[in-house]
């Protein structure tokens, strides 16, 4: 063992010896010796660096020939974790008390044509959780079907077309084009192939096996999230509805058998007439169930297709991930009163289905379905940022206008635990942030987070993104997320 102060070797001291009379300063470097050598003997199991402040001087305690060994199993309240883990940091951040890492599956790495797939890829994937597993982490897998090959969008039906005859854009986040889940059926065989395939190999990795998957972040519309396309189409729209391709309208015959052709085709939002009369609000209503519906229906067929014995056969968490709070009621009732002409949807969540209190109950099988707030932290609500106080599930969503000033975070918490689902979430991202003025953004929006993680009784929360930890844009270091990982975890655990 080295001992440095400093970073520099402490020098031996010589002094006279003096019979029968130990110095105070040599009684107590000795006992500071004795202190430094039991307590890296204690942490030798979680690290091989022990730093602290000692009279204003940082001092470090290096264990020579070691290497940082998995966390022990301990008992938390919360699990935090990060999104886009790095393997290589896995030890170094469960001894932070990180114990959730993600990593991600892309379509477009692993199936480079209908097909065929690059098992040096997935080869790839399973050795960073096998890291990640070695260093005591529990995993989250994400087969990211959001991040599409683009011979997939050559399939028939593969992409949507809004009222305006305009595709969808490539989305903004990460570039990639966003396939037709909802419409077309050769898409969603793709999809199931690819993912089965993905959860198949790890369920036959005997270091992996289904059994050590914690969590799936299992995709449901672009970005990840629960939605059809930005209702911005690029093209001087920010009205688009993505239901006017030719299985949509009924014009083609490669539909899911589960959703029906629109109920009047050709109506477009915003018009008061059809076939030469008028267009009644009730109609809008019947178009507009049509529509949610149809995303649901999707959201559905996925989650049967982990579960079913038949299928991947997975039971664990699935993580529904559900930004912002999404259409209220009085935004709901507004747009369908005005044609769906987006005059009443300043949030342009209509278009994209994100009526969170219609979907819920919609859910055929809610069993760990883990209602993810994927916009922690995001200033919603009045006060900004407000957390849960006890009773939220009482609340008539479609009735109470006080469901209006909550956060998200707090309106989708309220939900979950009407229906009886799991709560968990992240923070936006990095791109997000920078929007914002604070140079402490990320303390802030990490404080805060945990903060509603608390008060809503989530299982537990990730940081997006864990690069984001280290690399300084967004002003937040794993130091800071080991405090309040620290403040959070004081009690012990309780459940999971």
């Amino acid at each position: 063992m080295t001992i440095f102060l400093d970073r520099h070797p402490i020098k031996k001291v010589h002094s006279q010896k003096r019979r029968g009379f130990i110095r105070p300063r040599t009684l107590f470097l000795s006992f500071l010796l004795a202190m430094l050598i039991f307590i890296s003997l204690f942490l030798v199991l979680s690290n091989n660096q022990l730093s602290f402040i000692l009279g204003g001087k940082q001092i470090f305690i290096t264990l020579a020939g070691t290497h940082p060994a998995s966390c022990l199993p301990v008992a938390t309240k919360y699990l935090f974790g990060t999104l886009e883990t790095d393997p290589a940091r896995a030890s170094q951040e469960c001894a932070a008390g990180v114990r959730v890492a993600t990593q991600t599956v892309g379509w477009a790495n692993y199936e480079l044509s209908d097909g065929v797939f690059n098992e040096a890829y997935m080869d790839d994937v399973k050795n960073r959780i096998k890291t990640d597993l070695a260093a005591g982490m529990k995993i989250v897998i994400s087969p990211a079907i959001h991040y599409p090959p683009r011979w997939v969008m050559n399939l028939q039906g593969a992409r949507y077309i809004n009222q305006y005859g305009v595709p969808a854009p490539v989305s903004a986040i990460d570039g990639f084009e966003e396939p037709n889940f909802i419409f077309s059926q050769t898409v969603r065989d793709r999809v199931a192939r690819f993912e089965t395939r993905v959860m198949q190999k790890l369920a036959a990795d005997p270091d992996i096996g289904l059994n050590n998957i914690w969590a799936v972040r299992y995709v449901n519309g672009p970005e990840g999230e629960t939605l059809y396309p930005s209702a911005n189409d690029r093209q001087g729209h920010t009205n688009s509805y993505w239901a006017y391709d030719l299985n949509a309208q009924g014009q083609a015959s490669n539909r899911p058998a589960s959703i029906p052709a629109s109920p009047f085709p050709g109506w477009k939002p915003g018009e008061k007439t059809y076939a030469g009369k008028p267009f009644s609000p009730t109609q809008v209503q019947q178009w507009y169930h049509w529509y949610l519906s149809a995303h649901t229906d999707f959201v559905n067929w996925h989650t049967q297709l982990y579960r079913d014995p038949h299928e991947i056969n997975y039971q664990g968490y699935l993580q529904l991930l559900t930004p912002g709070f999404g259409t209220r009621a009085f935004e709901y009732t507004g747009s369908l009163a005005n044609h769906l002409d987006g005059s009443r949807d300043p949030n342009a969540t209509m278009a994209r289905a994100a009526v969170w209190y219609k979907l819920f109950p919609a859910l055929k099988n809610r069993t760990k379905i883990v209602a993810y707030v994927s916009s922690m932290a995001d200033g919603s609500g009045s006060p900004a940022n407000n957390g849960c106080r006890g009773g939220e599930y009482r609340v008539d969503y479609t009735a109470d206008p006080q469901v209006n000033n909550w956060s998200a975070v707090r309106y989708i918490s309220g939900l979950a635990d009407k229906y009886g689902m799991p709560k968990n979430g992240e923070n936006p991202g990095s791109k997000d942030l920078h929007t914002r003025g604070s140079q402490n953004q990320g303390l802030e929006v990490m404080q805060a987070s945990a903060a509603q993680m608390q008060s809503c009784h989530f299982q537990g929360m990730f940081w997006a993104h864990d690069e984001n930890l280290y690399d300084g844009t967004i002003g937040v270091t794993l130091r800071d997320y080991a405090k309040i990982i620290t403040q959070y975890n004081i009690a012990p655990a309780h459940f999971m």
